[in-house]
């Protein structure tokens, strides 16, 4: 019984580390050198903090694209706007004795 209860919670083990932990291979060494250091200097060696600090840099800088993209789409237009030749209008006015005079704007 014993064996089977150890077996079971080596199971419950190995199912726990597998949600929380992340293996990486074939990381060139300029790369894992530069993380290394990052994680030490900033998080102290927790390279589970590290990767979430980039990971959320990253997602920072798409939105920060997405931005900055939609800021230059909306200042085109209003540069096309602005350099579109204005149409001049016409007012019509009424006067009391029925005759109607344009005027432009």
């Amino acid at each position: 019984m014993d064996d089977l209860e150890n077996q079971e919670q080596m199971d419950q083990l190995r199912k726990r580390l597998k949600e929380t932990t992340l293996g990486i291979n074939r990381v060139p060494k300029q790369t894992k050198s530069d993380f290394t250091q990052l994680a030490d200097c900033e998080f102290e060696s927790d390279y589970g903090m590290t990767l979430k600090f980039l990971i959320d840099k990253l997602k920072e800088n798409s939105i920060i694209e997405l931005i900055s993209a939609k800021v230059i789409e909306i200042d085109q237009r209003i540069s096309e706007l602005e350099t579109k030749e204005k149409v001049p209008q016409t007012k019509k006015i009424r006067l009391a004795s029925g005759r109607i005079i344009e005027k432009k704007e």
